[in-house]
């Protein structure tokens, strides 16, 4: 009876050996998001670097094993400042102090969606190549049971200098040439409140004229994740975004502009640009104009 119960033991190992682990899916070309198993797998690259987006003080409880905190408030204030993205100096020290390099696979995180875009598209604009989001952030790392570390970890020296990319960028002189022109769409990724100026946030409420509505989280499934390409483009589509304009994203302060600049890249929009001073810098111009209410008013002299 021993005899039979051994083999039957060796029997079912034998068995549970022959189970491969289901492997994580290998990263496409030319990818943006990259999910909890795929990173896991990545990890043991030397060029990989983790981008820690959170507060310093979340980052020092526990964080993805080898990341490294960016200093997210500087990097806000720069952006936003008068010329701040076109800072050569500011972006390439920034860069280095991360220790990433123009060749690195950065891949950025963090508790929610907002700013671990606005870092992936500053990164992105500064002229680093390979910049892929984790879907879903450090909750979808920890459903999966993945570990954490307390170890703080010290970049390694980099050269990066920032070139920056402008073809992702719009700016409000662009804007305000291009308002009366069909080859531009405005996305604006803004709560319906903001749009239709029934809250006020900035110098003035409203909206730009002829800007579309898509709020940035209806990009996102339930689990944080973003929607699959083929969801992405019907609901793109839906909302009267086409894909041979030039979409142009923006929100109040360049956070919520970034997930919908790169939900339309995820899409395959081949020309998207980010305005992402925003509304922050628009309301404030007396000079760029805005609407207000559900409806705009209809200009006769262009029926």
């Amino acid at each position: 009876m021993l005899r039979l119960a051994l083999l039957g033991i060796a029997f079912a190992g034998a068995c549970w050996q022959a189970t491969p682990a289901i492997a994580a899916a290998p990263l496409a070309e030319g990818a943006i998001l990259i999910q909890a198993d795929q990173l896991k797998a990545k990890l043991v690259e030397a060029k990989v670097r983790l981008v820690d987006v959170r507060a310093t003080d979340e980052y020092q409880k526990a964080h993805l094993p080898g990341a490294t905190g960016v200093d997210l408030a500087a990097w806000k204030t720069k952006a936003l400042a008068k010329d701040g993205l076109h800072d050569v100096e500011f972006w390439s020290q920034a860069v280095r102090s991360l220790g990433i390099n123009a060749d690195s696979t950065v891949v950025v995180y963090g508790g929610g969606i907002t700013d671990a875009a606005r870092v992936w598209w500053l990164l992105k604009y500064v002229g680093v190549n390979q910049v892929l989001l984790l879907d879903g952030g450090l909750p979808a790392w920890t459903r999966a049971g993945f570990p954490l570390s307390a170890q703080k970890t010290e970049p390694a020296a980099s050269t990066f200098t920032a070139k920056f990319q402008a073809d992702r960028l719009a700016e409000m002189s662009d804007l305000l040439k291009a308002r009366d022109s069909g080859d531009w769409q405005i996305m604006d990724a803004r709560s319906p409140g903001e749009f239709t100026g029934a809250k006020l946030a900035g110098s003035r409420a409203g909206r730009m004229p002829g800007a579309l509505h898509l709020e940035w989280s209806d990009l996102l499934a339930e689990d944080g994740r973003f929607l699959d390409r083929e969801a992405l483009r019907l609901l793109l589509a839906e909302q009267g975004f086409q894909p041979d304009a030039t979409i142009v994203t923006h929100c109040y302060s360049g956070g919520r502009a970034s997930v919908n600049a790169l939900a339309l890249e995820l899409a395959g929009y081949p020309q998207v640009k980010n305005y992402y001073c925003g509304w922050s810098e628009y309301s404030a111009a007396p000079e760029a104009p805005v609407v207000t209410g559900d409806k705009e008013p209809v200009n006769k002299d262009r029926q």
